[in-house]
């Protein structure tokens, strides 16, 4: 009887080792892997909040491009963790992250190049605004007619700009600012 007891606690004590060594083995064996989908759903809200500050500035509801550029920053550091992480290029494989790290560069200059038109619209906003001030405060005969061209030429190229921001439209506003 003590033989048949003790072979029933040394088996309930194997039985639990075993469940314990494979139950610890299933949960640090994921938490790397899980730490990557994390990674991964991170990347897509910040590409949400990316798309979403973008907005925001085109609106005009944000100045200063700080926002854009940490964003930025959070989005090129967490596809350099997916880059670096053995698991990462493992699991889920290397092609897909060097795809998810193009697209991303794609998008970090998809943003550059918003940020030169929208600033380049916003510094011709602001200074043919203070021109016409200027021009329209003086008496209309005082004005000279190439100050009245320039000034409606400017404005319709700035009104094309807002429209179509192309690099050939920005190189035409530049004489007339300067």
């Amino acid at each position: 009887m003590k033989k048949r007891r003790t072979h029933y606690w040394i088996g309930f004590v194997l039985l639990a080792l075993i469940i314990s060594f494979f139950f610890y083995k299933s949960v640090f064996k994921d938490l790397p892997l899980d730490e990557t989908l994390s990674t991964i759903e991170e990347i897509q809200d910040i590409q949400v909040q990316l798309h979403r500050d973008l907005l925001r500035y085109r609106s005009n509801q944000i100045r200063q491009y700080d926002t854009l550029n940490d964003t930025l920053n959070n989005l090129n550091d967490n596809i350099m963790y997916l880059s670096d992480s053995d698991v990462a290029n493992n699991e889920i494989g290397i092609e897909v992250i060097s795809n998810l790290k193009s697209l991303i560069t794609h998008e970090t200059d998809l943003v550059e190049d918003f940020k030169t038109h929208h600033s380049i619209l916003q510094n011709s906003l602001f200074y043919i605004s203070n021109e016409s001030k200027d021009l329209y405060s003086t008496k209309p005969k005082a004005e000279s007619k190439q100050q009245l061209r320039t000034t409606a030429e400017l404005i319709t190229l700035l009104l094309e700009y807002n429209k179509h921001p192309e690099d050939n439209n920005a190189n035409k506003i530049y004489p007339l600012i300067n």
